[in-house]
């Protein structure tokens, strides 16, 4: 969302160097920064993401993940995409040392 509207970066916003953000529970992060958009006068319009890795399956956890995430953004289940993909191996991702997730959100202006 900040990136679509060229507001800031979740880095700048949560820097990883103050200890207060240490384990914080990634919701209200979110939370935060919808709020924040929404005072920028814009809303989600609709959400495609990927979320890449080798190991663990996200199968099973994506109708949880789209609930929660519709909820904190007021978003129905048909305006959110996640789709689960694996690298087959390859790289850092294949090899299960990591993870990778893509996102792209249209944005609309809402005054």
């Amino acid at each position: 969302m900040l990136g679509a509207l060229a507001l800031s970066d979740i880095g700048t916003i949560f820097p990883d160097t103050d200890p207060k953000y240490k384990d914080a529970d990634s919701t209200v992060l979110l939370k935060h920064v919808y709020d924040y958009v929404r005072k920028k006068g814009y809303d989600v319009e609709n959400i495609d993401s990927n979320i890449i890795a080798q190991d663990p399956k996200m199968m099973p956890y994506i109708p949880k993940m789209k609930e929660i995430l519709c909820r904190i953004l007021g978003l129905d289940e048909g305006r959110l995409s996640i789709k689960a993909k694996s690298n087959e191996k390859l790289d850092a991702v294949g090899e299960g040392r990591a993870i990778k997730a893509q996102v792209v959100a249209l944005m609309k202006k809402i005054n």
